[in-house]
């Protein structure tokens, strides 16, 4: 009945194998995502878009650091919406979704919006939902994976569409950049859901979509667990739970994630039974699996599970806490409030075997009250038996005021805003810091080094160095290709060099982008077709400015224009 792994055995170093083999996933993984990067930011940035300027560098480092979280923030809810609504369009039950640190879920007493306080800065996201009975519903569940990407795919379209309805027309700062951010929060996100691969200890949207159109053994074997999941967030607990279908998600292959999800169900179900043999077989094996995987991707729940197991049935003191010792934080769970009430079931019965009975009582009802919140609602009946039994040994125990922090579990802890926000703001740091070295360095992802370049070319103009205004102009096009004014700088410029011809090249490309938006563009190509002696031309310019309702000292210019050309004719 004694579990043969023991916690010594966690505390060896990841072995050569394991490196490698995370090292290799790492590196796939980042070539991927810049692959697809470089595919994509070209075709998005270069994308016909209003004009913009950027008021200075200070102004878009702040509202960088602004839209960027907000912009991202809105990608995931965007994302995750498609998931939720396409498993509404096939039928399945909403159980729980999460945007960054919200997390909405329909728990025991109704729908309920809460805060995952472990970590605020985050900007991942996860939607749950179920089918409402038995079944493949493989379709279904292809149609729920594909609802993220596709929303995703989506967003870019759209803003990307409405960057075209407006491509003739100067947009505001922050909606120019608002837009851009959607765009590329659009397409960083993409990579991560849309292209098959396994990221940490997960597979992207696109890779279980893949595997259930491809079928096989391993689909049988991560259908029948998904069914075991399903099944306990309808309420089915561990004991009433298929037989086969339990014995299936521990079938092939033995090393896989959903062998050790078979396992630990296993354990659940011999356990609820009263099996305690073979309850402590199936942990020990699941154990094993958990052992061969990084720490970082190691459950909590698991450790929690041998605790209590150890400080229950095997009454030994010193193993069970050797066991809680091995939990830390997760960087970021969706079921963060589901690991805090086993945690602190385990951290109650450890405390009853401590002869902390005042203390273990309120780890109990804490863990019990949590139940309440809980969306697993299977899992919450079997909890409650595991609960209930311990509390039936404390009963004529008054509980103690609350647990000691150090006794709490280390999700449960409430930590300051910035101790808890802290590798998410530093995260969000460098994703910005990366963005505005972009932004330098990659010529089209900001035009405010365009905006620059143009500003200088101004002054150039204003003391009379046309030839190093021309340059100023030339660098600024080259760094924004869709920057009207600095084709309008660069025609005046040439017109002072009396090249006209050129002149007329340059105004005609601030027309072609912006036909209505900048009446006084047709003035300066008039005066260049004048000084080419084209005057039907420069009369048909003049003519298009009268049609766009100038102010009135310009009407005038315009009208004597055609007036004293059309007598030279």
């Amino acid at each position: 009945m004694k579990l043969q792994v023991s916690p010594e055995q966690f505390d060896a170093a990841p072995t050569p194998q394991q490196k490698k083999a995370q090292r290799w996933q790492q590196v796939v993984g980042a070539l991927i995502m810049i692959g697809c990067m470089v595919v994509l930011l070209p075709l998005v940035l270069r994308a016909p878009r209003p004009d913009f300027l950027v008021p200075s560098t200070a102004v878009l480092v702040l509202s960088t650091f602004l839209l960027f979280p907000l912009a991202l923030f809105v990608s995931v809810v965007w994302h995750e919406s498609g998931h939720l609504l396409a498993g509404w369009l096939v039928g399945f039950r909403f159980v729980l979704v999460t945007f960054g640190p919200l997390r909405l879920a329909r728990e025991a007493g109704g729908l309920r919006l809460s805060l995952i306080h472990t970590n605020v800065m985050q900007w991942q996201g996860r939607a749950l939902m179920v089918p409402n009975e038995f079944g493949d519903f493989r379709r279904q569940r292809m149609v729920l994976l594909a609802g993220g990407p596709v929303a995703t795919l989506l967003q870019l379209l759209l803003v990307m569409g409405v960057n075209f309805l407006l491509r003739h027309r100067a947009i505001s700062y922050g909606f120019g950049l608002a837009s851009l951010w959607l765009m590329l929060s659009a397409v960083m996100m993409l990579p991560a859901t849309a292209v098959p691969q396994k990221i940490g200890n997960l597979y992207t949207d696109a890779a279980r979509i893949w595997q259930m159109w491809r079928g096989g053994p391993q689909l049988d074997s991560q259908l029948a667990l998904a069914r075991l999941v399903e099944a306990s967030l309808r309420g089915v607990p561990p004991g009433d739970m298929e037989d086969a279908f339990v014995a299936a998600a521990m079938v092939v292959p033995p090393e896989s994630n959903e062998a050790l999800g078979g396992y630990y169900v296993a354990h659940a179900q011999a356990l609820e039974r009263g099996e305690i043999e073979a309850a402590a077989r199936f942990l020990d094996k699941t154990l094993a699996l958990v052992k061969q995987q990084l720490p970082l991707l190691r459950s909590p729940v698991i450790f929690a599970t041998a605790a209590y197991f150890v400080a229950r049935y095997e009454q030994n003191l010193p193993l069970a806490q050797a066991w809680l010792n091995l939990v830390r934080p997760e960087q970021y769970n969706a079921l963060a409030l589901e690991v805090d009430q086993i945690l602190l079931r385990a951290r109650a019965q450890v405390l009853l075997l401590a002869g902390e009975q005042a203390l273990a009582k309120t780890a109990a009802l804490q863990s019990l009250k949590l139940l309440h919140q809980s969306v697993d609602l299977g899992a919450a009946v079997y909890e409650t038996r595991l609960l209930q039994a311990l509390l039936a040994e404390l009963e004529d125990v008054t509980p103690a005021p609350q647990l000691p922090p150090a006794m709490q579990p280390v999700l449960s802890r409430k930590r300051p805003f910035f101790t808890a926000s802290a590798r998410g703001l530093l995260r969000w740091g460098i994703i910005v810091v990366v963005g505005l070295l972009l932004g330098f360095f990659w010529r089209e992802l900001f035009p405010g080094r365009a905006v620059s370049a143009y500003q200088q070319g101004v002054a150039y103009m204003e003391e009379s160095q046309m030839e190093a205004a021309i340059a100023a102009f030339d660098r600024a096009i080259e760094l924004d290709a869709q920057f009207a004014q600095a084709y309008w700088g660069r025609g005046e410029a040439y017109m002072a060099l009396d090249d006209y011809e050129t002149a007329v090249a340059n105004f005609d490309r601030v027309i072609a982008q912006h036909p209505t938006t900048f009446p006084s563009i047709y003035l300066y190509r008039a005066a260049a077709y004048t000084q080419l002696g084209d005057y039907p031309a420069a009369i048909a310019d003049y003519e298009t400015l009268l049609s766009l309702d100038p102010d009135p000292q310009t009407r005038h210019l315009a009208t004597e224009s055609i007036r004293i050309l059309q007598t030279a004719d």
